[in-house]
């Protein structure tokens, strides 16, 4: 998780724009891999200086999506902050 970490943070250091069909396939694939978005988001609270609304900003998502996934982690653990809830079939 550490690697994962560091390039985020190398990345976001190193500005650059990506051409508009990377964008689109890049966001993508984290929209679809939310497991992996949602570690990301708790790397980043756990490892940084960054303050909830700057790793927003960061990760194109706003300030009480970050706030969620850390509270999900600190009341239920791990495995809420990193999965959705099973929604109802009625």
């Amino acid at each position: 998780m550490l690697v994962l970490y560091s390039i985020v943070f190398i990345c976001y250091i190193m500005k650059f724009i990506l051409e508009e069909e990377d964008e689109i396939s890049v966001n993508k694939l984290l929209k679809e891999s939310k497991e992996t978005f949602r570690a990301v988001i708790l790397i980043l609270i756990s490892n940084s200086d960054l303050n909830q609304e700057k790793i927003a900003e960061i990760l194109g998502i706003t300030p009480k999506t970050v706030c969620k996934i850390k509270k999900r982690y600190m009341d239920e653990g791990l495995n809420s902050a990193l999965n959705d809830k099973p929604r109802s079939l009625y």
